[in-house]
């Protein structure tokens, strides 16, 4: 996914509009305040940062717009954008928020799952319990779990699933 990409179905989400035309999206903008940060993102990833403000000049909010372009001074890309995060106003920095957050979920979800197959195999060791055991309590796949546990294979279960077997563990144990 990228930035360009992101903010295009973002931009399109809050507006609750398919179009991506500068007039259809600065129109949306009028009505819909919500849809404004990610609009401007994406019309200036699309190098559309001068058409934008000609067409929102009669708009309330282009004194704002007007001040971010000034402020991302050319910025296009997902980096630069970030560059310059702490001299938007905190509402377009939620937008960058939200991307690299999404761009960063694959990597947050493997520590967390890592950290909790720790905890699962040091209890399942202290309680002596079988994985066999755990997973039919936990209604889990034993062969999922047990190269969860085992041999660290973290796409084997899913976050509800190792919440069912943290569950299980603590009715056990």
């Amino acid at each position: 996914m990228t930035f360009e990409s992101h903010l295009a179905g973002y931009a399109q989400e809050l507006t609750g509009q398919r179009s991506l035309r500068p007039t259809v999206l600065i129109n949306r903008c009028t009505s819909r305040s919500h849809a404004r940060e990610a609009c401007l993102f994406y019309l200036v990833s699309k190098g559309k940062a001068e058409q934008a403000l000609e067409l929102a000049s009669n708009q309330p909010f282009y004194v704002e717009w007007s001040q971010v372009v000034n402020t991302l001074d050319g910025a296009v890309t997902f980096d630069e954008c970030w560059q310059k995060r702490d001299l938007l106003p905190a509402r377009y920095e939620k937008v960058l928020l939200d991307y690299h957050a999404k761009l960063n979920r694959p990597a947050r979800l493997i520590r967390i799952k890592a950290a909790v197959r720790d905890r699962i195999a040091a209890q399942v060791e202290n309680a002596g319990i079988s994985l066999r055991d755990l997973a039919k309590c936990a209604e889990v796949d034993h062969a999922n779990l047990s190269a969860f546990v085992n041999k660290g294979d973290y796409g084997r279960l899913s976050l509800s699933a190792i919440e069912r077997v943290v569950a299980a563990l603590q009715t056990r144990g």
